[in-house]
C-alpha cells in the first residue's frame, strides 16, 4: 500500500486517508456503542433487582388484605404479581412510581409519577382494562407511536401488549375490575431478573 501511494498523487492520498479514518470512526464507534449498551442494560437489571427487593420489603410490612397486587405477563412468559400500596409511592421501574389511591368495588385507581424519562416493557394484563388518564406530560405507545398528551387517555384492553414511554408526567391509571388484595393474588417479583436480564 505504501509503495502505491505515492502513484496516487495528493487527491487519492487524500481520499484513502479519508477512508481509511472513516473506517477507523466508525468501528469505534460501533464498540462505543456496543459497549454503552451492556452498560445500560446491565445497570437496569441491578436497578430492577434493587427495586424488586424495595417492592418485597414493603409487602412484608404489610398484611396481605391491606394491598393489591396487579397482575403482569411480559412476551418472555414470565408472570409477575407487583404489590401496589394504598398511599405510598414505590419504584416499579426505573424513574417511575406507582401508588392506590383509591379502590373501590367497580375499580382500582392508581398514580404513576416519572419524574424525568421512563419505560415499562412489553407487556399485558390479561383480566384487567387499563385507563391512563394524562395529567401531565407525556406518554409515547411505543408499539405505534401515539403520543398522549395531558388531557387524553389511552385505553388499554384486556391481554393487549403495550409498552410505553414516559416523560415527565403524572397519570391515573384506571384498572377494571379492581385489583384484588395480596390474600387472594400473592406477591411475585421473581420474574424481574429474568425480564431485564444482565448481560
Amino acid at each position: 500500500m505504501d509503495a502505491f501511494l505515492p502513484h496516487l498523487g495528493p487527491i487519492g492520498q487524500f481520499l484513502v486517508g479519508l477512508t481509511a479514518f472513516i473506517t477507523l470512526a466508525a468501528t469505534g464507534w460501533k464498540a462505543i456503542r456496543s459497549a454503552k449498551r451492556e452498560i445500560i442494560e446491565a445497570t437496569s437489571a441491578c436497578m430492577q433487582r434493587i427495586i424488586a427487593a424495595s417492592l418485597k420489603r414493603e409487602a412484608q410490612r404489610h398484611q396481605p388484605h391491606e394491598y393489591y397486587t396487579l397482575d403482569v405477563e411480559f412476551e418472555q412468559g414470565h408472570r409477575m404479581a407487583v404489590p401496589m400500596f394504598p398511599g405510598i409511592r414505590m419504584l416499579v421501574s426505573e424513574n417511575i412510581e406507582m401508588a392506590v389511591l383509591d379502590h373501590t368495588k367497580e375499580q382500582t385507581e392508581l398514580g404513576l409519577w416519572c419524574e424525568g424519562y421512563g419505560t415499562l416493557p412489553k407487556h399485558r394484563h390479561s383480566e384487567n382494562c387499563e385507563r391512563l388518564v394524562i395529567e401531565r406530560g407525556t406518554v409515547t405507545h411505543l408499539e405505534t407511536g401515539t403520543v398522549y398528551r395531558a388531557g387524553e387517555t389511552w385505553v388499554i384492553k384486556p391481554g393487549e401488549w403495550h409498552s410505553a414511554f414516559f416523560h415527565d408526567c403524572y397519570c391515573r391509571v384506571i384498572h377494571r375490575p379492581p385489583l384484588p388484595t395480596a390474600a387472594v393474588r400473592p406477591v411475585n417479583l421473581d420474574a424481574m431478573p429474568a425480564v431485564f436480564p444482565e448481560t
